[in-house]
């Protein structure tokens, strides 16, 4: 009987199979582990590319060229954003939740902090592209001018509620 070599063992079709069910146990162990930061990684990648949007249209207005280069660093954005997270998600779940529980009773407040930071680093990133494209009037000129309208609008409403009161009483 011929032995096949020791070198090739992986490649027998039983061993495929054996190969693909280890593979799918432990990608199903990591989704198991990251399913409570799902919904924070789905949000941070969403900003990034809220981020890099508003880059390309941007550009676009400016009359800048688009580069691959520039668009190359969404890319590793996202994967620094996405392993810093992961770490701090690693400390916060193996070694000071409980800690901070008893502090501070919210569950994973260091990754849901860490998540609130990427996201204000991204918020600023767009702000300063939504003042490229509005000459310098950013977020705070159309928040003040929500507030504004909202302060016109309410004191429509109380004259409004004010006649009602004076023509019922």
């Amino acid at each position: 009987m011929r032995r096949l070599p020791l070198c090739l063992p992986i490649f027998y079709p039983h061993n495929l199979i054996k190969m693909k069910n280890i593979l799918l146990f432990y990608l199903s162990l990591i989704a198991t582990w990251l399913a409570p930061i799902y919904g924070l990684l789905v949000l941070v990648g969403a900003f990034i590319l809220a981020d890099t949007v508003m880059g390309v249209y941007s550009s676009y207005i400016n009359g800048k060229p688009i580069l691959s280069r520039k668009l190359q660093r969404a890319l590793v954005k996202s994967v620094l954003y996405s392993s810093t997270f992961l770490l701090f998600y690693g400390i916060d779940t193996l070694i000071i939740n409980d800690a901070i529980l008893e502090l501070v009773r919210v569950p994973l407040f260091l990754s849901k902090s860490v998540c609130v930071f990427l996201i204000s680093i991204e918020l600023f990133s767009i702000d300063e592209k939504i003042r490229t494209i509005n000459k310098g009037k950013g977020f705070k000129f159309y928040f003040d001018r929500l507030l504004g309208e909202l302060r016109i609008y309410r004191k429509k409403i109380s004259d409004i509620t004010e006649n009602k009161d004076e023509s019922q009483g």
